[in-house]
């Protein structure tokens, strides 16, 4: 599976997903990074970032260009990126914006449940 990062309608394009996953297209990892860094050198977005990516597929983008920022899934149950893809983004000064900080929604339903 090709993990290529995608335009969206934030300051931040990033792709969501990798390439391939769900059955999308597998688009070129190089071609899709080529296509944000004119982007960017036209200052039509402010940085290139990506999402739900391994530390494999992170490497891979960043061969291409600057990867700004990652958005991975994490929290106490989903923790698996705390092995390989934060260090990583510490090292090569990558941001990273976790989502689904509560399990999408596990902790808060036990949370309630507690109470």
């Amino acid at each position: 599976m090709q993990a290529t990062p995608a335009v969206s309608t934030t300051p931040t394009p990033g792709k969501y997903w990798p390439s391939g996953t769900f059955n999308s297209a597998v688009v070129p990892i190089e071609e899709t990074m080529s296509a944000l860094n004119k982007l960017l050198e036209q200052g039509k977005i402010r940085a290139i970032g990506v999402s739900n990516f391994s530390r494999d597929q992170l490497e891979k983008a960043s061969q291409y260009g600057r990867i700004d920022s990652i958005q991975p899934p994490y929290s106490l149950f989903w923790r698996q990126v705390e092995k390989d893809t934060v260090p990583y983004c510490i090292e090569n000064d990558i941001s990273i914006l976790a989502y689904s900080s509560l399990a999408q929604e596990m902790m808060l339903e036990l949370l309630m449940h507690c109470f």
